[in-house]
């Protein structure tokens, strides 16, 4: 992969404040999000693309394919969005809580930040039990500095590879043609997506242990990355 330099200006959200800086770019990625691929037919399915920029600090920013706006951590497409929301190189975070019905205290559910939740109440001390079981086993699932990819090579055949990799992040996607209901809901479906040490990006369902690689299906979504030409 040839390494171009170019400067891009970048919008951060600190506090509430909004901060605008240069980032040096060593190279960029396209992300094309299909919706709902399965449903509509292939070449029929909404879609939205994004650039998805790597600076000098191994960030990843995110811009609308084709416009000129600085980068931020989200996107806007026509009715996908894409958002940055965390750097997972060292896990995901787990941050469990819990919550009672109005009426009744002893029917408890838990959620976590990790997008897992409780399949219906408990009783409170079973529930807590739950969620602290969650935690423990989530923060005990470190990712490691190497991964499988799926890549294809330049005789064309496929083949698994292990490669270095650099940084992970949690990349939620929002699809307002998705009928399925973490859409409705506003949550999304979410990738990991992974910078190897070359640079190169890769995706993933979040919280799964297959291979990674440039076209991954979700619920209501397909996320697709290509290198820039």
């Amino acid at each position: 992969m040839t390494v171009r330099w170019t400067t891009d200006r970048a919008t951060s959200w600190i506090d509430g404040e909004r901060s605008d800086h240069d980032v040096r770019s060593p190279t960029r990625w396209r992300l094309r999000i299909l919706s709902d691929q399965m449903d509509h037919g292939v070449g029929r399915a909404p879609v939205a693309q994004f650039y998805a920029v790597i600076d000098s600090s191994i960030e990843v920013w995110l811009r609308p394919f084709g416009s000129d706006v600085p980068l931020e951590k989200s996107a806007s497409g026509p009715g996908i969005d894409a958002e940055i929301v965390e750097d997972i190189t060292l896990g995901v975070t787990h941050d469990v809580t819990t919550r009672a019905r109005p009426a009744d205290d002893g029917a408890v559910r838990w959620s976590c930040s990790c997008g897992t939740r409780s399949r219906g109440p408990a009783p409170p001390d079973e529930a807590a039990q739950a969620a602290d079981d969650h935690r423990r086993d989530g923060m005990a699932r470190r990712p490691g500095r190497f991964d499988l990819v799926v890549r294809q090579r330049a005789d064309g055949q496929w083949e698994q590879a292990r490669v270095p990799i650099a940084r992970r992040f949690r990349l939620r996607v929002r699809s307002d043609f998705s009928p399925v209901r973490v859409h409705r809901l506003g949550l999304g479906e979410e990738f990991e997506i992974a910078v190897d040490g070359e640079l190169g990006l890769w995706g993933r369902l979040l919280g799964m242990d297959t291979a990674l690689r440039r076209d991954e299906s979700g619920r209501g979504v397909t996320l697709m990355i290509f290198e820039d030409a």
